[in-house]
């Protein structure tokens, strides 16, 4: 290959790193079959001289018109506390996030030839990138690795229109 199938220049972030870190999340407009990936970083002004990456998720999206209002952002704290002589100690663990997500006005087709084939890919045991708003502004707080917890669940609510129910915990 001489030349790149898709080539952009993104910013992680600018001023002061966030303190989940950055996630960058680019959409393409159109499929692309590359068989390799290259990612050229530059960080001209970083004091530590490197940068860390942890995920890169390449993949189909499964597009919805959004949550619906009413979905439900928690954190779930994964610390345990013992109380010693009148004292609790605690063993720290970091603070996960967890979303319960209806998606409703999906069409029937769309629930059987793309929802069903991806719930039934990942179960509860794979791992996907969920992207409530692809709002910048929110981006950075809402997007999370994550698994789905319980049963997924389509439901018809017309004829040819299904509700989506997911509940999803970061990985």
């Amino acid at each position: 290959m001489t030349s790149p199938v898709f080539d952009v220049t993104v910013s992680a972030w600018s001023g002061t790193a966030p303190n989940r870190g950055a996630t960058t999340l680019i959409q393409l407009a159109s499929a692309v079959t590359p068989a390799f990936v290259r990612i050229d970083i530059t960080s001209t002004g970083n004091p530590v001289g490197y940068v860390e990456v942890q995920r890169l998720v390449v993949g189909k999206k499964v597009v919805c018109d959004g949550v619906d209002i009413g979905c439900e952002h928690g954190l779930e704290d994964q610390s345990q506390s013992e109380d010693i002589l009148g004292s609790t100690v605690f063993d720290e663990f970091r603070v996960r996030d967890s979303w319960k997500a209806t998606i409703s006005n999906v069409k029937e087709t769309d629930y059987w030839t793309i929802w069903v084939p991806f719930l039934r890919g990942i179960g509860k045991t794979r791992d996907f990138l969920f992207v409530p708003e692809t709002d910048p502004a929110f981006l950075q707080n809402q997007a999370i690795m994550g698994r789905i917890t319980s049963n997924a669940k389509g439901s018809y609510r017309s004829s040819d229109l299904l509700l989506v129910d997911l509940n999803i915990l970061q990985v």
